[in-house]
């Protein structure tokens, strides 16, 4: 336990210094902002281009459920991507400078090495959503009538879970293959096939994508969606043992 606590130091460290936390900090916020003010204006800007163009064009007013979708769809597409962006390298750099193969010729044990930027790279998710759920959520409040604070909550819980995910999945997939686009590239793959299977009957309410559906659910005062939940778990599981299988090969190796 010494030893996962001294990696996560030195994570969390790395984080820092490379500016991976800021940049999802700073993500953060952009799309809290960003979400109510593009549900609230939206229907305007395009009502005054359509004038421009002689074109008459009457949309519905904008409501809570509107910042609710932008809210999850900012997150959920444009978040992912700077998401993977910045977990790609996560093993790969490592293994560039070195620092890999010091680490597994010591006492440190591959599960160590990758659970310890697994709870950084979870940490940073919860850190991003958090900050662009309290920036979202005063935003909404005060353009929109009708925000309730509960369920919301409910939904940006949802929202971390899929971010979590993800960057749990691009961690595993850059200790899987060496080179950090190409982890990037298999993360994205992965999130995006587990994603599509969401439209199999059968296992489909299990899907990572289905926990997108299930934050705008819940926004609404909806049920609440534990399969997804559950999917996501099994899913993390899958690749990170995967990712250890990888490790543990390449620790014979360097032995």
């Amino acid at each position: 336990m010494a030893r996962l606590f001294i990696l996560l130091q030195k994570d969390l460290r790395e984080q820092i210094r490379s500016s991976q936390l800021l940049i999802a900090g700073i993500m953060g916020v952009f799309f809290g902002i960003l979400s109510p003010l593009s549900a609230r204006y939206m229907p305007e800007l395009i009502a005054l281009l359509g004038a421009d163009q002689g074109v008459q064009i009457i949309l519905p007013e904008p409501s809570v459920i509107d910042a609710l979708q932008q809210f999850v769809s900012n997150l959920s597409q444009l978040g992912l991507v700077v998401f993977i962006v910045l977990f790609m390298g996560s093993i790969s750099r490592e293994d560039e400078s070195g620092t890999l193969d010091f680490l597994m010729t010591r006492p440190v044990r591959p599960v160590m090495i990758l659970g310890s930027k697994v709870i950084i790279a979870t940490f940073v998710a919860g850190a991003a959503v958090m900050v662009s759920a309290l920036t979202a959520g005063f935003y909404t409040n005060l353009f929109f009538d009708g925000f309730r604070t509960g369920p919301f909550l409910y939904t940006a819980g949802y929202t971390f879970m899929y971010l979590a995910g993800a960057a749990v999945v691009t961690v595993c997939m850059s200790a899987v293959v060496r080179r950090s686009f190409a982890a990037g590239a298999l993360a994205f793959g992965v999130l995006m096939i587990v994603s599509a299977l969401g439209m199999v009957p059968a296992i489909g309410p299990f899907s990572i994508g289905k926990l997108n559906e299930a934050a705008i659910q819940a926004g609404l005062g909806g049920e609440l969606l534990f399969r997804p939940v559950i999917g996501t778990f099994v899913l993390t599981g899958i690749v990170f043992t995967a990712a250890v299988y990888r490790l543990k090969r390449r620790a014979t190796h360097a032995s």
